[in-house]
């Protein structure tokens, strides 16, 4: 039987279920095929694939080159918010897309207060990232990781942040296999020779949450771990071609829910992720991340501590080597460097302007704190 006589059995199976049951039937808005369009959505069924159709694309790359071309201070607010809107539900199309919206939402956070028709110069990030964008709005969407097959791999991730160190650590190999089986890499970001060190390495440590905690810095870290990972994968995942997925394993269960959803609003975690959906698009690839618990993710953990006992030394890999060039990484924190990024939040806030592009939750209170009112004045702390 082929594929479509199966969709017309199983369809007319479904409507007559339906009918029989009494439930409420549109048949005005009833299609059968392998082929439709469905909210905005061309659906194609022989390959599980979907795209944007021709209407909804044109929209999107009418605004999008308004932005492009905007000069100072002649675009309005608006134009920005309308396509930032379009575009995070055209996104679901190709969801790898999702990260590059983080500076568009952050833009609009710190435009938040701007009337819709108050002209702006879109910053030189978003600028950067519209181009990305503009380039994907006609692609047809990769299929999803249920209908693709995991290459024969396991690999596991994980990173340590402390005042000294900044580590970075993973490995991958063949399922059931002993630590001496596995390819691995380890290494402290803080002492990488200048000789070693990629363009794009100082900025992302200057970037790294300054101001906050050593350990806040460990959730950027295992991005960057997971796109170490990929990257190594990257040709046994063209080679094995598109219908695969990388499987991995993190400690760090945020991290699951920021690969699984694309996004994080969170810098330069946003950016690392950008980078990484880059490669996906790319390979036409896909990266199924799941949560192991620290007490099963001790190979490593070992390797994060930069105790590499039990691991074949011929099997260490340079990662560094590896993302020596970048698809878009270098850039983003090129342009995160010129907004100030590097700074301290305080120091962000005194040169901040607000047509300026700040990170999402610049300016947002502490949790379970109202935000003071410019009248109101700080209270000091007394004895009662």
């Amino acid at each position: 039987m082929c594929i479509r006589d199966r969709v017309w059995q199983t369809s007319s199976l479904h409507l007559l279920f339906l009918e029989v049951t009494g439930a409420p039937i549109a048949w005005k808005k009833v299609r059968l095929g392998l082929e439709s369009v469905f909210l905005g959505f061309h659906v194609e069924l022989r390959e599980h694939k979907y795209t944007l159709t021709d209407e909804k694309q044109t929209e999107l790359k009418t605004l999008a080159t308004a932005i492009a071309n905007a000069d100072d201070d002649t675009l309005p607010v608006k134009t920005i918010r309308t396509y930032t809107h379009k575009a995070a539900w055209a996104v679901q199309v190709t969801e790898p897309l999702r990260p590059f919206l983080q500076p568009f939402f952050s833009f609009i956070h710190a435009t938040k207060d701007e009337h819709d028709r108050k002209g702006v110069t879109p910053p030189a990030l978003l600028r950067f990232v519209n181009r990305y964008l503009l380039t994907h709005w006609a692609t047809t969407a990769p299929s999803t990781g249920e209908f693709r097959r995991s290459i024969h791999q396991h690999s596991a991730t994980d990173a340590g942040a402390s005042p000294g160190s900044k580590t970075v650590a993973g490995w991958t190999g063949p399922p059931g296999g002993d630590r001496w089986d596995m390819e691995w890499f380890a290494v402290d970001l803080l002492t990488v020779p200048p000789l070693r060190r990629p363009d794009w390495l100082d900025d992302f440590l200057k970037q790294l949450y300054p101001g906050s905690q050593p350990s806040a810095a460990s959730g950027a870290l295992e991005l960057l771990c997971d796109l170490i990972l990929l990257v190594h994968l990257k040709p046994r995942l063209q080679k094995a071609a598109f219908m695969v997925t990388a499987p991995a394993s993190t400690d760090n269960l945020g991290n699951v829910y920021v690969l699984t959803k694309h996004y994080t609003n969170r810098w330069p975690g946003a950016a690392l992720l950008m980078e990484l959906s880059s490669i996906l698009l790319e390979t036409e690839a896909h990266m199924t991340i799941r949560h192991a618990p620290r007490e099963r993710n001790v190979w490593a953990d070992d390797l994060a501590n930069m105790q590499t006992a039990g691991f074949d030394p011929a099997k260490r890999w340079d990662p560094l080597a590896e993302l020596e060039r970048t698809n878009v990484l270098a850039d983003l924190l090129k342009y995160g460097r010129q907004l100030g990024l590097h700074l301290p939040k305080k120091q962000q806030r005194q040169r901040k302007r607000k047509a300026d592009l700040a990170p999402a939750g610049l300016a947002r209170p502490a949790p379970g704190r109202p935000q003071r009112t410019k009248e109101e004045p700080k209270r000091r702390n007394t004895k009662t």
